[in-house]
């Protein structure tokens, strides 16, 4: 057997070697992130290796990759300093890098994986190399080494991983045959191409002397809140946004300094990290310095809050970390849906609570020393009160189109393939099985995480009637102009209408999810006992079909609002508003 690890309509190669490729019965790509959207539900053309199981060793992966995680930061903590010629402790570092060096781990121990069990099922003959070189990877960025792993459509850092697996691990068992590509092409400009500007900002600072810091942070009615605790909060008002200048010369050789294991994939890791290690933190960390030094943020600030840019943003991180260990302390705030899952939440949110000093969590489900249990802190609960049912309103679909990329190892973990085709068959069980008057009230929102749009086109293939609204605004800020939502992922959606108090049906495949905790499980039975959620997508439709007209005294009668109260209260709102704890911080 021949195994393609590169696109179908890869333009690095010519169509004549495509097609010489192809020509025999015996030539396989290894997974369908390789197939066009064309070809994406052709399953005899890639290797199905993914089977999805309650019981496989995917539970003690998440101890596995801890202990990687823990041996490979230390590594750097110590080559970064002696690199820099710096002395700063292992929570500097780690604030800087630690969303980085999560997403290398687990995507590369994910193709480790498949790997394995290809080369274990299947009598790989051949396996062919388009011939890259390491060094046109380098990311400049933690958002650009993202973009290189995971966006769909680009599959060079994936072939390139899955290569460089078999000519570590295999090779005396398979043949690497290279391909010449094609004289225009350039690997480095594609993989360039992905690199987002990284810029920053001077700030409007009214005051050096706010002990509070709030950077990065939804709110509602935040003009509201600045009034009313302006001589309390320092906010960030962005100005005057500048960009940083990145040299693109590499000067890594050797930097990383760590030692012989005994796992073959943690020296493979080792290895391959030299050409995967962000620019940002090696050849201009100098800049960030600088930059970091010209800031005109506050100075002293006692606590420090953010939601999402303590993942991405360079400049905050790096402000983040040195005031860290000038004694600030760093508070994040729940940015999406998580919080029940099993194993301390360990493919969500384990590492954000890990490099705080305060979480601001959703409801009161988690129960650590480190967690302050609030609310949905940008959303206005009072919005109940505005829900009322019309016939000239709608019912929304909302579903996930999701990446093709793999991003879990095949010892467990539903295929992305597998997600796309359960979702698909759900929603056209839902659709066909609906009342002709209940079909036309329909839009359907779907969040595309892929380019390919395959659960969007079977649908419009589908239903050629259907109306699909195209926004990249969340439900919620046009929640009142439809009677229903229906979900069919447990998604961040679900949790703010569920706060909201707006009727929405789930119709729910646990399978979508990483393993959840057991206390939910009981809870998403009581909302199956209400009729919120439903696994059969059929039983869904029959009883949309008999409550459409009457969603109102469904969804508000009391036994329904019980179990909704127990729900938000567990996940989305412990009582406590986040900024009556916030205010008594000293």
């Amino acid at each position: 057997m021949n195994l393609i690890t590169f696109n179908d309509d890869e333009i690095a190669i010519s169509y004549k070697n495509k097609k010489k490729l192809l020509r025999g019965k015996n030539s396989f790509y290894i997974g369908e992130w390789c197939l066009n959207k064309k070809n994406f539900f052709k399953k005899k053309l890639f290797l199905d290796i993914y089977q999805y199981s309650n019981l496989s060793k995917k539970n003690l992966e998440f101890f596995y990759l801890n202990k990687v995680y823990r041996t490979v930061l230390d590594n750097l903590v110590k080559s970064l300093n002696k690199y820099h010629n710096k002395k700063y402790p292992k929570k500097y570092w780690e604030i800087l890098i630690y969303r980085w060096l999560w997403n290398y781990i687990l995507h590369l121990y994910a193709r480790w994986e498949i790997a394995k069990k290809v080369i274990k099922i299947y009598k790989i003959k051949t396996v062919y190399d388009l011939n890259f070189d390491n060094k046109s990877f380098i990311p400049d960025s933690t958002i650009h080494a993202r973009d290189i792993m995971t966006t769909a459509g680009n599959n060079y850092w994936n072939h390139q991983i899955f290569i460089n697996i078999f000519k570590y691990k295999y090779q005396k068992k398979i043949k690497i045959r290279k391909i010449t590509l094609n004289k225009n092409f350039d690997i480095a400009k594609a993989i360039a191409s992905l690199s987002k500007g990284l810029k920053y900002y001077n700030i409007f600072n009214y005051s050096y002397n706010k002990r509070h810091f709030f950077y990065d942070i939804s709110l509602n009615n935040k003009f509201i809140f600045c009034i009313k605790y302006l001589f309390k909060f320092f906010f960030k008002i962005a100005i005057n946004i500048k960009y940083l200048n990145l040299q693109k010369k590499d000067n890594r050789e050797k930097f990383y300094l760590f030692k012989k294991s005994n796992s073959k994939f943690e020296d493979f890791l080792n290895l391959s990290l030299e050409w995967n290690f962000p620019r940002i933190f090696l050849e201009n960390y100098v800049k960030l310095e600088d930059i970091y030094s010209k800031l005109n943020w506050p100075k002293k600030p006692r606590y420090i809050y953010s939601e999402l840019a303590h993942n991405f943003d360079e400049v905050y991180k790096i402000y983040l970390a040195k005031k860290k260990l000038s004694g600030s302390k760093i508070v994040f705030f729940q940015h999406g849906y998580g919080g029940y899952f099993n194993n301390s939440n360990y493919y969500n949110i384990f590492y954000e609570k890990k490099i705080c000093d305060k979480y601001f969590a959703w409801g009161s489900n988690l129960k650590e020393k480190k967690v302050v249990n609030t609310n949905i802190h940008y959303l206005n609960s009072n919005k109940e009160c505005s829900y009322n049912f019309s016939e000239k309103k709608e019912i929304i679909i909302e579903l996930y189109d999701f990446n093709e990329v793999p991003q879990r190892t095949p010892n467990g973990h539903l295929s992305s393939y597998d997600k796309k085709i359960n979702t698909i068959n759900m929603t056209n069980n839902l659709f066909i099985n609906l009342e002709q008057n209940i079909k036309k009230v329909i839009t359907f929102k779907i969040l595309n995480q892929s380019n390919k749009k395959i659960i969007e086109d079977s649908l419009k293939s589908k239903f050629p009637e259907a109306k699909f609204l195209k926004t990249k605004k969340r439900t919620y800020y046009f929640i009142n102009k439809f009677n229903l939502q229906i979900h069919f992922f447990l998604g961040t959606g679900f949790f703010e209408s569920m706060y909201l108090n707006f009727p929405i049906v789930l119709i729910y495949d646990e399978k979508l999810l990483d393993k959840l905790d057991l206390n939910f499980k009981k809870m998403i039975q009581s909302l199956m006992d209400v009729n919120i959620v439903f696994k059969d997508s059929t039983k869904a439709s029959q009883f949309i079909n008999n409550n459409y007209f009457n969603i109102k005294e469904w969804w508000f009668n009391a036994k329904l609002q019980k179990a909704r109260n127990q729900f938000v209260e567990k996940y989305c709102d412990s009582g406590v508003k986040f900024f009556d704890k916030i205010k008594n911080y000293k």
